[in-house]
């Protein structure tokens, strides 16, 4: 299951995963996203998002390669995203799908939300 919040108070856009995806979970939500992170833009002037995975599972190859080809959301220079995961592998899993300096993958909350705060 996906979840998409935006947070007017901490400005950050939260995607929050749970369970197993499919493919079809990424498209539908694609459109949704991409909106959000563009009210996020034009509200905020930058894109902070959060991604709690912490409850999620490793992903079926075909679900990451769908998420790796999504259009980033990370486009300006103050942009940032942090994705919190559960486990070791799935830290290895979302490191390989990394863009850019940009984003970058934690093990923890506490950690993924500290850095999207502070740079």
């Amino acid at each position: 299951m996906l979840e998409l919040t935006l947070d007017p108070v901490a400005k950050i856009l939260k995607l929050e995963t749970t369970g197993y995806l499919t493919v079809e979970d990424v498209r539908r939500y694609r459109y949704e996203l991409l909106h959000m992170a563009s009210q996020a833009r034009e509200r905020f002037g930058r894109v902070r998002m959060y991604v709690d995975s912490t409850d999620g599972r490793v992903q079926p190859a075909n679900v990451i390669a769908e998420f790796a080809d999504l259009p980033s959301i990370i486009q300006g220079p103050d942009d940032r995203m942090a994705v919190a995961v559960g486990s070791a592998l799935s830290l290895l899993q979302v490191k390989r799908s990394v863009k850019s300096d940009q984003e970058r993958a934690f093990l923890t909350p506490e950690e993924a939300l500290d850095w999207l705060n502070n740079e």
